[in-house]
């Protein structure tokens, strides 16, 4: 197998920073939406457009890693005209109490459900260590929500504290399944859980 060419692997960790970067991304436009960040994350969006950029030429780039490259841009490009659409409503006065509401039909849509109750990102799991993969989406969302600098918990620790939250709560409703959520309230950043009824 060839190896990788310095160029190859650089557009592999590019990848992989916008693809990171558009779920923290995410995280914070949430938390812009809610009111628990004051002013949209401008400058890690900036941060990730750069990025783009420097990245349109994929000549080098192996089939796989052009696929790769276009899926990550297409997601970012989807997301940022959704966050684009969600701020020009705001300013222009189409949002009431957490609604959208199309100017021309007078109806109205349920907002996003982190618009609705903070809930940033969420999932029901039955055991903690079974369902790993989709605790270290949860947990990439949770420390995401994070100011820079915050201390955060090890990847480790948060999934004990989902197996005692867990046990706390089969014990008290009998329910096998939890519904974890990320949830950002008044500046804070807490996990929530509760039976997955």
């Amino acid at each position: 197998m060839a190896e990788k060419t310095e160029a190859e692997a650089q557009l592999e960790a590019d990848i992989h920073t916008l693809e990171v970067g558009t779920r923290q991304l995410k995280v914070q436009y949430d938390m812009f939406f809610v009111g628990a960040r004051k002013i949209p994350p401008r400058e890690l969006r900036a941060q990730l457009e750069r990025l783009i950029r420097r990245n349109i030429d994929t000549s080098h780039a192996n089939y796989a890693q052009r696929f790769h490259l276009t899926t990550a841009v297409s997601r970012f490009n989807s997301l940022s005209e959704l966050w684009d659409k969600t701020i020009r409503g705001r300013e222009q006065g189409y949002l009431e109490n957490g609604r959208i509401v199309d100017p021309r039909s007078q109806a109205t849509q349920p907002s996003t459900p982190a618009a609705a109750d903070g809930t940033l990102a969420r999932c029901r799991v039955t055991d903690a260590h079974a369902d790993a993969a989709r605790l270290k989406d949860l947990y990439q969302s949770f420390v995401a929500a994070h100011e820079k600098g915050t201390r955060t918990p090890s990847f480790e620790k948060f999934i004990l504290g989902v197996e005692a939250q867990s046990s706390r709560i089969r014990k008290k409703s009998g329910c096998e399944e939890i519904e974890l959520r990320v949830v950002a309230k008044d500046g804070k950043v807490q996990l929530k859980a509760r039976p997955g009824r």
